[in-house]
């Protein structure tokens, strides 16, 4: 069952490995503008990586649902961590303030109350299942209310952010500047385009 596991496994494992580099370079230069974002988001990734990679070798259901809800603790501070990034990255740091951060983070904990308290009101899975029809099993929701509340935040909120990136690339004249641009948008455009067509049911993987 592991060699089967394995190779599917291994792309996960190295994007641990490459997102803690990334998280330890981001640290090494945290007084660079946009260095702590960098290592939010690596951090982020690594941790919803190892969590996909610890599931596929579960087969009890409550196990992969405590993965996910794990997971999800990732997912929202990469949709925080992209705002933040693109306004300090993009020179708007005075959006920053105060209460600018409050109401950034109030989205995002009541998500995980609600994840972890998913068992009592169904509000972001109605109904869970594995499927074990592949080489290792799957984790399977029908979503609920709030998860879908959740999903459309959380895209337009990455949305806007990337939007005040592509702004900045078309406004800037520098050459390096506008290419570190585009790197970041492609970069952030694939595992973006996946998870729509994944949430939407269209992915055909």
């Amino acid at each position: 069952m592991t060699n089967q596991i394995l190779p599917y496994a291994i792309p996960l494992i190295a994007s641990v490995i490459v997102s803690l580099g990334c998280a330890y370079a981001a640290w090494y230069r945290r007084s660079t503008p946009g260095a702590i974002p960098i290592l939010a988001l690596s951090l982020a990734i690594a941790l919803w990586s190892a969590c996909a990679t610890l599931s596929m070798f579960q087969t009890d259901l409550q196990v992969f649902i405590a993965l996910s809800n794990i997971q999800s603790i990732g997912h929202v501070v990469l949709q925080v961590g992209w705002v933040i990034f693109a306004l300090q990255y993009t020179g708007r740091e005075r959006w920053l303030t105060p209460l600018f951060w409050t109401v950034l983070a109030v989205e995002p904990v009541v998500v995980e109350i609600l994840f972890w308290t998913d068992a009592f009101h169904g509000l972001m899975r109605v109904d869970n299942w594995l499927d074990t029809s592949g080489p290792f099993p799957i984790h399977l929701s029908t979503f609920g209310l709030g998860y879908w509340f959740h999903t459309v935040y959380s895209y337009v909120l990455m949305s806007v952010a990337t939007v005040l990136l592509i702004k900045e690339m078309i406004r800037t004249r520098h050459l390096l500047y506008r290419g570190q641009i585009i790197a970041l948008v492609c970069a952030w455009a694939v595992p973006f385009v996946a998870n729509i067509l994944q949430v939407a049911k269209l992915s055909p993987v």
